[in-house]
């Protein structure tokens, strides 16, 4: 092949891949836009967060996913995490922080976040899945003080219980900051979600208080909605039925 025509194939590779690039920016945007920030919709995912809850625990399967729970500080719970390629794999969803008391026993009041990825490579199809992510140790908690974090970067992520024998242990033997789980069209397995991006929804923490809220403001009870109550409720029924 000579110069000439290789450098032409290298530009053209990189126009497309460009391209690519730009369609998946403005997919992500359409995506977001479409998910207009209104109280309905903040209240609906507090509700869908809510039903993921029930769902994960009054399914026979979990039983491996029980074993963490009474070790869990905190919860994000994504009722719906949605995966996508075509070329470039794109995968995110938004959902809710929910941490638990542990002089009290309450939950927290729900903090909004989102969690997105992407990555390159030959790949196509497409999934729908329900997630919870359970933080397992004080650091991973407090690194959701931050802006954004990348999970194996920031924190690190292990995917439900790979890696972990769970069996025995104390919450001091954690060896991953994280564990995520997902339930997918009945199946249950661990998610990986490794150089995943878990981002504060500031804009939507502030609508649903009415004021601007950090999360720690939040999970520290200094903000509140009645609205949330079903879920705090539905997640004390959760680490109740499972703490050992």
């Amino acid at each position: 092949m000579n110069t000439s025509l290789s450098n032409s194939i290298k530009i053209t590779t990189r126009k497309y891949a460009s391209r690519i690039a730009a369609a998946l920016l403005m997919t992500l945007s359409v995506v977001q836009s479409a998910y207009a920030i209104d109280s309905y919709k903040l209240q609906e995912l507090v509700e869908r967060a809510r039903f993921t809850l029930e769902v994960f625990n009054s399914d026979v399967g979990m039983q491996k996913f029980r074993e963490f729970v009474p070790y869990a500080h905190a919860m994000i719970i994504v009722p719906d995490y949605i995966k996508g390629a075509f070329g470039i794999g794109f995968s995110g969803g938004r959902g809710v922080l929910i941490m638990r008391d542990n002089t009290t026993g309450e939950w927290s009041y729900p903090a909004f976040y989102s969690l997105r990825s992407a990555s390159i490579g030959l790949q196509i199809g497409g999934s729908n899945a329900e997630m919870i992510l359970m933080v397992m140790t004080e650091e991973g908690l407090n690194t959701l003080n931050n802006t954004s974090i990348t999970l194996g970067a920031d924190a690190s992520v292990a995917a439900g219980p790979v890696g972990y024998g769970v069996e025995g242990e104390t919450p001091m033997t954690f060896s991953a900051d994280f564990a995520s789980f997902s339930r997918t069209k009945g199946a249950f397995m661990g998610a990986s979600l490794s150089g995943s991006t878990l981002v504060v929804k500031t804009d939507w923490n502030e609508m649903y208080y009415g004021r601007p809220v950090e999360p720690r403001d939040v999970l520290m009870g200094r903000a509140s909605n009645p609205r949330a109550d079903g879920l705090r409720e539905a997640a004390a029924k959760f680490f109740n039925d499972n703490a050992r």
